[in-house]
């Protein structure tokens, strides 16, 4: 375990609704593993100079949820007020109060089936707003038309020239972290190898960040254990093997086996208790999830290739 480069992501719901319970959190982690990443995720509708200047002591990390310009970023994420205003414009002044503090901006930003059309005019959004660093998911779990999919294609394409052209001045438009892992090689056979391991507020010890969709009778099957007493490593590695027995039992897992992107594929657990959870037919839902995956796996080894092609040693990662 020591040789592993250890990674703590602190998200939500919303961390700084409890600013006081999280910064006791940051303050332990960063006393007992004083070497690892420590990233906290956030909408950045709460978070105050204060809160900005115990990360950047703590050598913290800060993460935005942030979908786009405004109408892409209006259309999901809302304030939790009474009258659900929309979040975009209070985030601009998060941003702009981040940036007078030095703040790194990185982003967190997710596209569907509904704004897969606006992908790259709301990358090249972030990147006006200042975002160095920008990690950008598709719904995997969404039903997507066969139109949808080559929307995303399309889009690709252009952010894929997005990355040639910056290449040419020796620099990267943004980093991201499955660029990096899949650079460096890291953090694949996700679906063999997974060991992410999520506590919900209670300080209970789960084996995937997707038990927090399940009741929580349903959420005790997959519990490793309390802080008071740590992770059960046999415990992760049984549970996790178990679910893996299931999904390979699916009809549709017999095609992954010779996909050529299985070895950069998303961990399919999280699928399978979402469609536990609700009731749904997982064979439907694998066929979307590995349409989905194989479109956005390839992309980005089209851009992984550019970098290796272009002989540039890009000066941020």
């Amino acid at each position: 375990m020591s040789s592993l480069q250890k990674n703590i992501d602190l998200s939500g719901g919303e961390p700084f609704l409890y600013f006081g319970a999280l910064k006791r959190i940051l303050e332990h982690a960063r006393l007992r593993i004083p070497d690892s990443n420590i990233t906290v995720t956030t909408n950045g509708t709460l978070i105050n100079n204060k809160q900005v200047a115990f990360l950047k002591a703590n050598h913290i990390d800060l993460k935005i949820s942030i979908d786009g310009e405004e109408k892409t970023h209006d259309l999901n994420r809302r304030l939790r007020t009474a009258s659900r205003a929309p979040a975009y414009r209070h985030l601009l002044r998060t941003i702009k109060m981040l940036s007078g503090n030095n703040v790194v901006l990185k982003a967190v930003m997710v596209f569907g089936p509904r704004t897969v059309a606006n992908l790259y005019d709301n990358l090249r959004h972030l990147i006006k707003l200042g975002f160095t660093h920008i990690d950008f998911y598709p719904e995997i779990f969404a039903f997507w038309q066969n139109h949808q999919l080559k929307l995303m294609d399309k889009q690709f394409v252009r952010v894929t020239a997005l990355f040639a052209e910056s290449l040419q001045e020796n620099k990267l438009p943004f980093s991201n972290s499955l660029l990096f892992s899949l650079l460096n090689e890291t953090g694949v056979y996700k679906h063999s190898r997974c060991n992410q391991v999520s506590v919900d507020p209670g300080g209970n010890f789960y084996c995937c960040d997707k038990v927090f969709s399940l009741s929580r009778s349903k959420r005790q099957n997959y519990q490793l254990g309390p802080s008071e007493i740590g992770i059960d490593g046999y415990s992760l590695g049984g549970i996790l093997d178990v679910v893996r027995k299931k999904i390979k039992n699916t009809a549709k897992y017999k095609d992954c086996k010779s996909c050529e992107y299985l070895k950069y594929c998303f961990c399919p657990i999280g699928l399978y208790l979402y469609t536990r959870n609700n009731g749904l037919n997982i064979n439907s839902y694998l066929d979307n999830f590995c349409r989905v995956s194989k479109i956005y796996i390839k992309n980005f080894l089209d851009i992984k290739s550019e970098i290796l092609d272009s002989g540039v040693i890009p000066s941020r990662l």
